[in-house]
């Protein structure tokens, strides 16, 4: 995977101390020696433009160019994504790119297996009571044929160490991260870092759960390493609390369609 690193605005942003905790993968699934081995390759850089642009091109392959453009560059808003072919025809309308004024980093990869680049545009909200905590937004420019589809989704403290090959099949997966709440069997409310493992088919992101026993996993919120999934909940209480915070957070699982919400809260029981 290459990455093409992009210097941008950093906005800071305070949240609760309880989401800052994602930092350091010490609510990972796994434990720091055994966590799988990250599928990135060679890492490549560009600098974002030191003046004020309304467009930048990043020239990523000989025949794909991907086109940045701001609506009000002097604030650095509206920022716009569109692909297109060395003689500058559209391979992918503009797509909004969610930012914040963020710094931002961009991927790429063969996500889909069909041979054919993919980018992945990373954006992160650094966050959280002096902690490095990152609330991340992942766009994805999945290839198929001559175009090019756009997904987006939030997750939390985003990196290559979330995009492996499970099960060594030479496809790309990724490690999903929520931060979810409710009451549990002890009768108390608890915090828990939710993970989900996905898979890319075409321009779909889809769930791949069923890969490894040990998603989804729901790992507590202590005050210290955590990487066990819990038993404070049950799975009608993992799926209420999965359903209730979709609806509040406005999460696009749903509004960018990789699957029903419904079927994917389902999921969240194991012993379904």
């Amino acid at each position: 995977m290459a990455k093409i690193r992009v210097t941008g605005l950093i906005a800071s942003l305070l949240l609760a101390g309880l989401q800052a905790a994602a930092v350091n993968l010490c609510y990972a699934p796994f434990e720091r020696e055994d966590y799988p081995p990250s599928g990135v390759l060679e890492e490549e850089t560009l600098p974002w433009p030191r003046e004020k642009a309304e467009r930048v091109v990043f020239k990523c392959t000989p025949t794909r160019n991907l086109s940045f453009n701001y609506e009000n560059p002097e604030i650095y808003a509206g920022l716009t994504v569109e692909v297109s072919d060395e003689a500058g025809v559209s391979l992918m309308s503009p797509h909004y790119v969610h930012h914040e004024n963020c710094a931002m980093e961009i991927y790429a990869v063969n996500l889909n297996n069909d041979n054919i680049p993919d980018y992945v545009i990373k954006t992160n909200n650094v966050t959280g009571c002096g902690l490095a905590a990152e609330y991340t937004n992942l766009c994805f420019i999945l290839s198929t044929g001559d175009r090019y589809g756009f997904l987006q989704l939030t997750t939390w403290n985003a990196g290559k160490h979330d995009f492996i090959d499970f099960d060594k099949d030479g496809k790309t997966e990724m490690i999903h991260t929520s931060f979810m709440y409710g009451d549990c069997k002890d009768g108390k409310t608890h915090s828990f870092w939710v993970y989900n493992l996905m898979s890319f088919e075409g321009t779909r992101l889809v769930s791949a759960n069923r890969l490894d026993k040990r998603f989804p996993c729901w790992i507590m919120y202590s005050f210290g390493d955590n990487h066990k999934d819990s038993e404070l909940l049950d799975g009608k209480q993992r799926i209420k609390i999965w359903r209730e915070a979709m609806k509040v957070s406005g999460n696009s699982w749903e509004g960018d369609r990789f699957y029903g919400a419904s079927a994917f809260a389902k999921e969240q029981d194991k012993n379904r």
